[in-house]
């Protein structure tokens, strides 16, 4: 075999093995390609459900500023309210502590009642008896 020919079939020889290295990895090529186009979707699907979201987010903004405002104005006026209800407390505190003072002149009164009543009962008896009285001697 001349010098030529030996070129030639190294040539053909080194040919003959990356057709067949690329026949071994046309496998991995197609399946790198099929995952490649699967992760597309995926992406193409994740961006869709993203724009979805950002949409439904945009359309709640508002609403939300709004809450945020209406939330300002509540502390604002509880601020606003809180030293009327702390004045609100101390005049509960002080009525209740003229409560406290009063009972015991409320129930000493509820006793002078009692006793009162007990007085009209029995004087409302003396008369009954005088009145009886009365009437026996002018018959």
């Amino acid at each position: 075999m001349t010098a030529h020919e030996l070129l030639v079939s190294e040539h053909k020889s080194n040919l003959t093995e990356r057709e067949h290295n690329l026949s071994e990895h046309k496998p991995k090529l197609s399946e790198r390609e099929t995952d490649l186009t699967e992760r597309e979707l995926n992406l193409s699907e994740h961006k869709s459900n993203l724009t979805e979201h950002e949409l439904i987010l945009s359309e709640h903004k508002p609403k939300l500023s709004e809450r945020e405002t209406d939330l300002t104005e509540h502390e604002l006026n509880l601020s606003e309210n809180k030293p009327n209800l702390s004045e609100r407390e101390t005049d509960l505190t002080e009525r209740e502590h003229n409560l406290s003072e009063h009972k015991p002149n409320l129930s000493e009164l509820e006793l002078n009642l009692s006793e009162r009543e007990t007085d009209l009962t029995e004087h409302e008896l003396n008369l009954s008896e005088h009145k009886l009285d009365l009437t026996e001697r002018r018959s």
